[in-house]
Parts: C-alpha cells; structure tokens; sequence
C-alpha cells in the first residue's frame, strides 16, 4: 500500500484493543470463507484438469486401472469468456440530477477515465476479473493511487486472487460501501518480501521485522491472539505448481499459531493482513447553504485556515458554515502477527476493493462451474471404466481339447494367443482349439456417461449451437434461436458484471475528485481516432485585476453519475426487434407524417448502438424538440457546487 512519497518511517504506536478486534475479526472471516473456498478450489481444479483426488489416484494405480480426464468444463468455461470479450463496455460520466455538474466536465472525466485505463490495460484486468468470478463466484479489482510513475499520484487498478480477500460475513449487498447491509470490513492477505515491506511502509518497520524472517528464526515475543489461523483455502496460484504455496519449506508441525502461518522462513516471506474497516466518527464539515452538500474539513486544517475559507466563500457569493455531524470513515490497519505496522485514517472515502459475483443473493454467491463437477466426474469415471473393460476383453481366451495340444504348444498359445500370425499344432483327433468370443462393454455405461455430457450441457444452459458443433437442426434461422438462448442463459453473469464497473466508475469518480485537484494535461485516443487533450483545474485569472476568477475543467466540482454502455451479446435477436420496430415506424409514416421524428428515440434505444445518450441529444437538436429525450443530461452552462469555482485546492 503506497501512501505517497511522504509515507510515515516509524512504527505506529501499538494499540493492543485494535489488534484484538481486528484479529478477532480476521478470524470470524477466514472460517466463514471455508466452505465458499473449498467449493472455489475443487471448481479451480476441475477446470485446471485436476479431476482425481490424491486418493482416488493411488487406488487405482494399485488395481491397474486408468485414471483419464476428459475436461469438457474448460471448453464452457472459454466460451463464456470469449462472450465476455464480444460484451465490450464503456463507462461514461454524466451529470448528476441536482444541477451542479456539467456535460462537458463529464466528457472530461470520461477522457480522464479512459486515459488510466489505458494506462493499465484495464481491459486485461477486467477479463482476469471476470474470469475470477466465473470460476469462483468472486472476482476484486483494488483501485487506488500509485505514485511511481507520478508524484501526485494516478489511479491503479489491479487484479485481486479472491482466495485472498476476507469480506465482513454479515454483507448482504453487493456493493461493499452500502451504508444498509454492507460490508463492516474487508481485509487482504498477501505474502510480500521483506524489500517490499520496506519500500512499502520504510525502513524503521522493516528493520523491526527482519529478525523475523531469518532461517535461525527464534519466535521469542512474536506471538498472537489468534492460535489457530490455519492456511489460506486457495488453488495454485504461482508459476511454480507448490501444493502448500504458504506454507514453503517449513517443517510439519512447527507450531500451529498466527505468527508460524504469518512468516516463511524458507523464501524470506512475510504474511501481512491489510484491513479496512468503517467507523463513525463526529466530524466538522463545511455546509453549502445554497444545496445543501456537506464535506468534511481536512483534519490538519487549523481554525485559521477554517476561518479564511469561510471568509473567501462569503465575498464570492457562496455562504458556507461550520457543523460537527456523524460520518463514516475508514480505518485502514496493516497487520505483521500482532504488530501493527501501519494505523491511520484511509485517505479513500470507499473501500479500495471493488467486486464482481456472476451470482449473487443477499451475500450468498456462486460461480459457473460448481454445479459441473458432478457430471464432469461421472465421465471421467464412466469413460475410464469402458476403456478398461474394452482393454482387458480385447482378445477372448481359447478352448482347448484335453490332450490336443503338447505342453510347447499349449504356452505358445497363452503367450501368443492374441497376436496375429499365430502357429499353433494339435491333434485333430482330440479337437481343435476354438477362440471364446471377446466381451462386449455394457451399453448401459455409454448412455450414463451420453447422459453426463448432456447434463453438462443442460446446466450451463450452453447447446452444441453455441459451442459450433454439429447440431440436429438444419434451419439457419432455428439455429439462430439456440444461439441466442444460450446468450440468454449467461446473460446474468453480464449484467452482474456491468453492475461492479458502475461500482468500479464510482470510485475512479471519487478518486477524480479528491486527488485529481492540481493541473494536469491529459491526452486521449478519440473515436474519431485523433488525439484529445484536456487542460485539468487550470487557474485563470483577470488579465486586468489579476484577480483569479476559476478554474478551467475543474473536475472537483459537482456532481456525476456513472453509465455504462454495452454492445449486446445477443446482437441477432436485437436486431430482429430493430427490424420489427423500423417496419412499424414505416407503417406509421403516413399517418404521423413529419411528425415521424417523435419516435427516433425508441429507435436508438432498441438498437445496438453505443454512445446513445449522444446520438439522441444531437438529433433532438437537429429535429429542435426538447433534450428530455437523452436521459441523464443536463443543459450545458450550469455550474454549481459545493465551493465555488476559484477556491483553492486543499
């Protein structure tokens, strides 16, 4: 967690209180995500082509049998994820309903938006996510500042494994910052180095830990209140394939206590505990008379810098006053074992986590590929059980009169007796052998294991159309119609996702706003394939006075909303309620006349198309009818917000 080039070199002062809760709680989390991670992980494993258990392998290595994978969960599993690929999404900033944003700020903030994603290749990282979900049932992203690159700071999206992240279990909402139901905490465990620590919270932290993570380790007041964390539930996430990735080299039984589960001793690896969590807290807060908005005051203004703001806000027209009011706020703690190695207030206003859950109800949630791994296993066994039944009946035995053949030739046949080109001698006059007819495997196997595959099929909701194989249909339009009822049978899993990057566009929003605040030049591929470059918060001034009289593009100010544009999976079937649509609208026409153009509205919205509020706005201004037809915008000029334009940034 970077904190800015200025990051506190000292270890916080230990409060012994906030470890035991968030210890405590870090261990209500981890044992209620047992039975979510073990059902993650045996899906993880099926779709990786680990389909027998350790046990069921060596038993029948014993018996002589063959343990075969078939993996028909993993061709599904790419499926759904190259229309996932086709499903493309823009987010899109409009302004908010109460009349303080404006439309060509949040065509700014959209450039900005798609400028970091840029930046990060967010577009790889939201298929990772979604990925994540399918297989899981959950998917994170973790979006803050990353100062690296910039010293002020830009926004940093990246991937989070799921396995990884412990929710509050008593969250019923999706959206972890709902004030109803949501989520008390969150917290990420991640294994780091010890340069990491230091560069991450400095040297002093560093050089407090590092006794630690030698091999001649000696646990002398390091222990927890926590005595039985026990491992991370999680698949193998590493390059190497290490079946206890945590755990390294250490030696089985070494002590079964937090700091043993915290510290690898082998790879120099520490195990920190980044928590999160809400609190609430009376704070001073400016209040906008005109709207209404509150904002905290910073917490290192002085009552002279408070008092200067009020002062600059009343002679430019935009009385504010001072009020304590209950607010949340976020703690953020990072946890080494019972050492707090970081406490202080979140910078952030939300979580920095972000989720994304193709099923989900009131906190229960589910990926695509749980309900697979009972037909996936009966294949597996009813194809390996036929293929030794067909291998060990291959060749039929023989009958063999007594006395017909000598000894010689008697072991020459049991040797031989399967091979073509075999010479046997006998007696005619006591018989000859005759072959045993060879055993055919029941048919009943081949129909359960038929039947597996279908039920495959059935509970992804995914035909043989949709795959393109062979189907039994022959009309190009039937063929049409399965397609689109298997669109249709994931179309949850899209809508899901669609909802966590509104969520995802409300904190980069927030960020925007907050941290976004000096003057930055932002460059950006348009549609029209030209560059774009936006001037942010640019101070201008009376070239007369040299009084300053605002802000060019200042995105700090007023209120927006996220949209989400999508290109629909199932374009086919949108298309054919576009047809139907235009078909009326040219039986209309005469009757309507020139007034036809009331309708082009329905048009644009029952087609495919992206960018749709744009479209409508500008033929509403073409055909002169009122702009209510492009929803969520508001009439350019309007400029309003909680401090007025020209106020210093923080």
């Amino acid at each position: 967690m970077l904190l800015g080039p200025d990051a506190p070199n000292k270890l916080p002062e230990q409060n012994i209180e906030r470890v035991m809760l968030c210890a405590e709680q870090f261990q209500y989390a981890s044992q209620a995500q047992e039975g979510w991670a073990t059902r993650a992980k045996q899906a993880v494993d099926f779709l990786e082509g680990k389909q027998w258990t350790a046990q069921e392998l060596a038993e029948m290595e014993m018996q002589g049998r063959p343990a075969l994978t078939f993996n028909k969960i993993a061709p599904l599993y790419r499926l759904i994820s190259g229309y996932h690929t086709n499903n493309r999404t823009d987010t899109r900033f409009l302004p908010g309903h109460d009349g303080t944003g404006t439309k060509e700020i949040g065509e700014t903030i959209t450039r900005i938006f798609k400028s970091m994603a840029e930046l990060n290749q967010l577009s790889f990282i939201d298929q990772e996510v979604f990925l994540d979900g399918i297989a899981t049932g959950r998917g994170y992203w973790d979006a803050r500042l990353d100062f690296d690159d910039n010293i002020f700071g830009e926004l940093k999206f990246r991937a989070v494994d799921p396995f990884s992240v412990y929710v509050d279990p008593q969250c019923q909402t999706y959206d972890f910052n709902d004030r109803n139901g949501g989520a008390g905490y969150v917290c990420e465990s991640r294994w780091v180095s010890i340069d990491e620590i230091e560069y991450t919270y400095g040297k002093a932290i560093a050089k407090h830990l590092r006794p630690y993570v030698g091999s001649g380790t000696i646990w002398n007041g390091f222990n927890s209140i926590i005595n039985d964390a026990g491992e991370e539930i999680k698949p193998e996430t590493s390059f190497g394939e290490f079946e206890n990735e945590g755990l390294g080299l250490r030696e089985a039984g070494f002590g079964n206590t937090f700091a043993d589960s915290m510290i690898d001793t082998a790879r120099k690896n520490i195990r920190v505990i980044d928590r999160q969590y809400y609190v609430n807290q009376m704070r001073k807060v400016f209040v906008d008379l005109e709207t209404g908005d509150s904002k905290p005051i910073p917490d290192h203004w002085d009552n002279q810098k408070v008092e200067k703001c009020l002062y600059w806000a009343e002679q430019h027209g935009n009385p504010l006053r001072v009020i304590s009011k209950k607010m949340r706020r976020i703690r953020w703690v990072v946890l080494v074992g019972d050492i707090l190695i970081h406490d202080d207030w979140s910078p952030y206003e939300t979580y920095t986590l972000n989720g994304y859950f193709p099923y989900f109800r009131r906190g229960k949630t589910r990926g695509a590929l749980e309900d697979l791994i009972d037909p996936q296993t009966e294949i597996n066994k009813r194809r390996s059980l036929t293929i030794e039944i067909v291998s060990r009946n291959a060749k039929g035995g023989w009958k063999v009169p007594v006395g017909s053949l000598k000894p010689k030739e008697r072991a020459n046949l049991e040797d031989n007796g399967a091979k073509p080109g075999v010479v046997v001698e006998f007696d005619p006059k006591k018989g000859e052998p005759k072959e045993i007819g060879i055993g055919q495997s029941p048919v009943s196997m081949e129909r359960l294991e038929a039947k597996a595959t279908e039920d495959l099929n059935q509970i992804t909701g995914i035909n043989e159309a949709a795959m393109g194989q062979l189907d039994q249909v022959q009309s190009g339009r039937a063929l049409e119609a399965r397609q689109r009822q298997a669109v249709i049978s994931i179309q949850m899993y899209m809508d899901n996702f669609s909802r966590s990057k509104e969520l995802q566009g409300r904190k980069a929003l927030n960020i925007f706003q907050n941290f976004y605040t000096e003057e930055r030049v932002v460059r950006t591929l348009g549609e029209d394939g030209k560059f774009v470059q936006d001037l942010l918060n640019k101070q201008e001034f009376d070239p007369v006075s040299g009084n300053p009289l605002g802000k060019l593009n200042d995105i700090t100010l007023g209120k927006y909303s996220v949209a989400i544009d999508e290109t629909p999976l199932s374009s086919s079937f949108l298309n054919g309620q576009f047809e139907e649509t235009l078909t009326i609208i040219e039986k209309l026409s005469p009757v309507l006349g020139p007034n036809i153009g009331v309708l082009s509205d329905i048009l644009i919205d029952i087609s495919s198309l992206p960018r749709k509020d744009e479209i409508k706005q500008r033929l509403s201004e073409v055909l002169g009818t009122s702009t209510a037809i492009t929803s969520g915008t508001v009439p350019p000029g309007t400029e309003a917000g909680m401090l007025p334009q020209g106020m210093p940034a923080q």
